[in-house]
Order: C-alpha cells, then structure tokens, then sequence
C-alpha cells in the first residue's frame, strides 16, 4: 500500500465520478434534489399589478399638491377584491377600495394606505400626494417571463420550491438520488438489532448502523448488507457485479479488512472484481481508506475502527454521494457549515500527513482537541463539536492559532 496524498485522492474522486442520469421528479418530491436542467419561467410574477396594501387604489396625478390645508376628495366608485378583476377602469378624481393581493384597475397607478385617507360618506380625503407606483407590485416584479428561476445543478431549498410553485412547474428534471448499500466486515461483529447473544471475544457492529444513519442524512437511499465475515469467497460473493446483495447500487461500502492484515480481503477482492483507483492515503485516521469501481458501481473500502470509518466518510464517500446527486464538485467538496476559532490548546502532526483532529469549544470561545485513545473511541466524535483539518505541510497547530472549524 503506497499512501498518497488526501488532496490527490480527492481529486481522483473529483475527475472519475460523474452525475447520476436524470428523471422528472415532481414538485412535491423535488426539495433536496439537484436539477439537471434550469427551470424557464414561462410566466409573470405577479402576473399582474396588485396592491400590496388594503387601502384606495386611485390616478397619483389625483393626489399632487394635497396637503392638511389643501385636501384632495375622491370618489370611491367600485371596490376590488382579491381574485377578481375590477370590469371597469379607473376615471379620473375616482378611487377604489381595493384589498391587498387585488389586481389594480386600469388606469390606477398608485395605493393610498386605509390609515392615510378619511372616509367621508362616499368620498376620501386625502392631506398628502401619493408618488406614482407607491404600494404596487408591477407586473412581473420579482419574475418576468423567459427568467431562469433555478439553474442546473442547484439543490433544491424550500424557498426554491415555493418559487417553483409561484410559476407553475409541475415537475423538474433531477439528477437521480443515488443508492447505497452498508456492509460491515469481521468475524468478531454482532448485529447490535439482532437476537444473537454476546460471545466471547464479540463486540457489536457499531459502523453499520453509523455509515447508514450517515448516509441517509446526504438523501441517498440506503440499505444494509448486513455484516460479511473473514471469508474471501464470501466477501467475493457479496461484493460482486450484479450479486443480489448489491442488485441496483449505484455505491457500496465496506467497512472493516482494508489493511494489510492476515483476513484483510477487501483490497484484493476489489481490485480483482473491478479497479481500486486510491488505496491508503496520508491521513490519520482513517489511513488505509481505499476506493474504486466494480461494475458501474462505486466501492468504498472503510477502516475498521469506528472513528476512522467516520472520518472517511465524511472526507470522502459524503463528497461522492453529492457528485453523483448532481453538485458541482467545488460544492461537493465543501464542508457544510465552518466557524473560525483559535486554539486554545497545540495539535501536534507530523509533516507528510494530514490530521483531523476533533475539538470542542471552551467557555472562551476558542477550540481545544480531545485527548483521544485511537480511532477506536467513538465517544471522541459524539463529544466533538467539529473538526480541525491540519494540513500535511506543518508539523502541527500551536497555541493561539487560528482556525476553521468543520462543524459538526
């Protein structure tokens, strides 16, 4: 195993993984999905001019040169309602009672707020001019017809949907949410789930239930394989193209027998039913990381340790699954949410190798990592409010550093 560099292995999965195909989707289901094409308004927003106020619709002209001693009286001739259009337009010295959302009548410019006017019988009055335009929303004021409202490639937010809605997209075109299938790997694993009574010499399975729960918070569709033990043909078996274990995935991910060791199959296994393109990269943890293609399917080869195998998929099957749902890769790649801190305590690295180092926040503000034990202490990560990336070229962060946080 000849380590590279995480940013060279980054960008292997960067060049080599490309979008899933598209499928119309429709606007009820869109939320989260990444467009494949750009939705084209085919209409206004608003379709028409329409008051933003309950008040007077009336000619501004109407209003000029209104004042506390110079009042202006115009008669309310018609009221307008929302959803109905006025049938007659608007003369001059005339208003209409008009509520919010109602189309303006033809020849009205302009809405007089229902503080700002006196209703005397039939008639207002008004003691300031009313500016052209003022509580109107012209027609097509926030979308014209031929306006692109959602660009390929965008993930869908809620307020994407709302403006989907606002001009009448039934359905979008989407890239496919991808599929993915867990399997953990080890002899000495227990389904946490299952009725199997403790052995000696057993522990539970904390990775497979981890790398699901963390897969289905990215979208994809997940099930598990279950847990393959120390046998090469039955390693063999799960893992190949078209087995029905994996019938349908568009990734896999194994965690567990990606070293060097006696019962370490998955790299052999994997380069002879496809192509490991990365296998062990200059990280800690999560060095002997692996990945590649069997079939038209994605293979990720995970540690063992529950907090190497976290940290792999974050760094690099989350990455993916973003690349094939349709991101762009620098979005692919970018961490959800930072927060810039310093430190409150020394990281300690060594140059050639890049470090994740999980830290929590003081009282002070700052960031301080956590006294760990090894990959193996899950409780590291579930303590961590995020993660501190050391880059390869330093030898550590000293004291008082600034950082970015990756948060949690």
């Amino acid at each position: 195993m000849n380590p590279t560099t995480l940013e060279a292995a980054l960008a292997v999965l960067r060049e080599r993984v490309a979008p899933l195909a598209a499928e119309t989707v429709p606007l009820g289901a869109a939320y989260g999905r990444v467009l494949a094409a750009p939705v084209v308004s085919t209409v206004f927003v608003p379709p028409f001019a329409k008051a933003m106020v309950d008040g007077y619709a009336c000619r501004a002209e109407d209003t000029f040169g209104a004042a506390p001693f110079s009042p202006r009286e115009l008669r309310v001739a018609f009221e307008v309602m929302p959803g109905a259009v006025s049938g007659r337009a608007l003369a001059s010295g005339e208003a209409a009672r008009i509520m919010t959302g109602a189309p303006m009548p033809e020849g009205a410019d302009g809405v007089v707020m229902l503080e700002h006017a006196a209703l005397e019988g039939s008639a207002i009055r008004l003691v300031q001019a009313l500016p052209p335009g003022k509580n109107v929303a012209a027609r097509g004021e926030d979308v014209a017809a031929g306006d692109v409202v959602a660009a390929a490639g965008r993930a869908l937010r809620p307020e994407d949907v709302g403006l989907l809605a606002a001009v009448g997209a039934r359905a979008v075109s989407a890239h496919r949410i991808p599929s993915l299938v867990v399997f953990s790997s080890g002899d000495e694993l227990l389904d946490a789930v299952s009725e199997e009574a403790p052995r000696a010499g057993a522990i539970f399975d904390a990775n497979g239930p981890m790398l699901e729960a963390l897969a289905r918070r990215e979208g994809a569709l997940v099930r598990r394989g279950g847990i393959l033990r120390d046998e090469r043909a039955t390693v063999r078996a799960a893992l190949a193209a078209g087995s029905e274990a994996t019938r349908g995935a568009d990734v896999t991910v194994t965690s567990g027998a990606a070293s060097k060791g006696k019962e370490d199959w998955m790299p052999e296994v994997v380069s002879e039913l496809g192509a490991l393109w990365v296998h062990g990269v200059s990280i800690r943890p999560a060095h002997p990381i692996g990945f590649g293609r069997i079939g038209e399917r994605l293979h990720f080869l995970l540690p063992g340790n529950p907090v190497a195998a976290w940290i792999g998929f974050r760094y690099f099957v989350r990455p993916a699954l973003r690349l094939l749902s349709g991101l762009a890769p620098d979005e692919a790649f970018r961490p959800e949410r930072t927060r810039s801190a310093l430190l409150a305590r020394k990281i300690p690295s060594v140059i050639g190798r890049t470090d994740f180092a999980r830290v929590r926040f003081t009282e002070d503000g700052r960031v301080e990592p956590l006294r760990t034990g090894g990959a193996g202490m899950l409780t590291t990560v579930t303590r961590a409010d995020g993660v501190v990336v050391v880059p390869r070229e330093l030898e550590g962060l000293e004291e008082g550093a600034a950082v970015e946080v990756d948060l949690l």
